[in-house]
């Protein structure tokens, strides 16, 4: 069974999430390079993880035209 995959997101869209996900990415680089000279805990390390993933998941979607 062959389904046809149509895209749920324009191009408009999908500028938009890339624009986000390059943002949400500098943003969490900085903090990330702040948080290591900084020496924080391991704590804001690991939490660090969801901005990381909310940025992946919308280059992906993006990317997919989802």
């Amino acid at each position: 069974m062959s389904q046809l995959c149509l895209p749920n997101i324009g191009p408009r869209g999908r500028r938009w999430r890339y624009w986000m996900a390059g943002i949400n990415f500098v943003m969490v680089a900085a903090t990330v390079a702040v948080s290591v000279s900084a020496n924080w805990s391991f704590w804001i390390h690991f939490a660090l993880f969801i901005p990381i993933w909310m940025g992946c998941l919308g280059f992906f979607q993006a990317r997919e035209k989802t």
